[in-house]
C-alpha cells in the first residue's frame, strides 16, 4: 500500500461538516485546543499546516491567526498570517487579552519582532532570555502569545 500524502493525512483529521463553517481538527490537540500532527518526525500545528498546504511556507517570525477564534479550526479561509504584534492587537480588539498584561514588559516592538524571528529559527528560550535580559518564562509567553502587548 502506498504511503499517504501529507494532504491525505491532513484531510483525514479534519471535520468539514460543522455548520458554523469551521473545519475542526479531529486528531491530537494541545492543552490550548490547537490541532497537532507529526510529519516526517516533525510536529506541526494543524492550522499552520493548513495554511502551508494552501499558500506555501509561512515567513519566519510570523504566526497564523484564527479569524473565527476557534483554535481547533483548520479552514484556510478562517486563517490569516500576521506578526506577533498583529496577533496581540487582534486579541485586544476581540477582548481576549487582558489589559493587565500590557505593562509587564520592558521589551520594545522591535525587540519582540526580533524575538519572534529567533523563536521561528528554533533558538532556545534561555539563550534569547539572556540576550534580552528577561526571564525564560517571558520568552515562553511571547512564543505562546500569552502576555506581550505593544500599545
Amino acid at each position: 500500500m502506498p504511503k499517504k500524502t501529507i494532504q491525505e493525512r491532513f484531510r483525514e483529521k479534519v471535520d468539514t461538516t460543522n455548520l458554523s463553517g469551521c473545519w475542526n481538527w479531529k486528531g491530537s490537540k494541545d492543552r490550548q485546543g490547537y490541532g497537532q500532527i507529526i510529519i516526517d518526525g516533525k510536529a506541526y500545528k494543524a492550522h499552520r499546516l493548513s495554511v502551508m498546504l494552501v499558500r506555501g511556507d509561512i515567513p519566519k517570525g510570523y504566526v497564523v491567526m484564527h479569524k473565527c477564534d476557534n483554535p481547533s479550526c483548520c479552514r484556510p479561509s478562517h486563517l490569516t498570517v500576521g506578526t506577533y504584534q498583529d496577533n496581540a492587537q487582534d486579541k485586544i480588539k476581540k477582548g481576549r487579552q487582558g489589559a493587565k498584561f500590557s505593562n509587564l514588559t520592558k521589551l520594545t516592538k522591535q525587540e519582540i519582532s526580533e524575538i519572534g524571528v529567533l523563536l521561528a529559527e528554533g533558538r532556545a528560550c534561555s539563550i534569547i532570555a539572556e540576550r534580552y535580559k528577561v526571564s525564560r518564562s517571558t520568552i515562553f509567553c511571547i512564543e505562546r502569545n500569552k502576555t506581550w502587548v505593544h500599545q
